[in-house]
């Protein structure tokens, strides 16, 4: 279903999407809010229906931990570096999706269901994070065992010069 500029217009759609956007989780949220048209067929609208539903009954699922990772992505993807706390705000991201994920498919919301079954699982990647990086996002000192050597021999020499 498609409708033109003119009868979003009488129905005043701009104020719909502008109220959908100021109750979202997150910046995505408010931007795809923004950004939301009326055109999808008569089963996307029973599923999105459907969906809503069950999102507004039951437990409330928490967005959480959820980041705006888009700058990082588009920095790698240009072949910039990030640092340290840039990958936190990925990896925390990651484990949301997570534990969203995990919530939803324990929860009795099919269409919810369906749709989290799409989110892909990071563990081996939020396990890497784990085992290289601080909580600070510093690189940890057993990150590798050539690091771990490296830093090993620093100790002693650090401290001859501060002597």
């Amino acid at each position: 279903m498609n409708v033109n500029s003119s009868t979003l217009t009488k129905l005043d759609f701009e104020r719909v999407r502008v109220a959908l956007s100021e109750r979202t989780a997150s910046k995505l949220g408010t931007e795809l809010a923004l950004a939301l048209a009326p055109n999808l067929s008569r089963e996307d609208i029973e599923t999105s229906w459907q969906r809503t539903e069950e999102a507004l009954s039951g437990p409330a699922i928490t967005l959480g931990g959820v980041h705006d990772v888009r700058p990082f992505i588009e920095a790698v993807r240009e072949g910039k570096f990030i640092d340290g706390s840039d990958i936190l705000q990925i990896a925390y991201t990651m484990d949301a999706a997570g534990t969203i994920k995990r919530a939803i498919l324990a929860s009795e919301r099919p269409a919810l269901c369906e749709l989290a079954k799409e989110l892909r699982s990071f563990d081996g990647a939020l396990r890497l994070v784990r085992e290289q990086l601080d909580l600070d996002g510093s690189v940890r000192d057993d990150a590798t065992p050539k690091l771990r050597d490296i830093r090993r021999r620093l100790a002693p020499l650090r401290g001859r010069i501060r002597d």
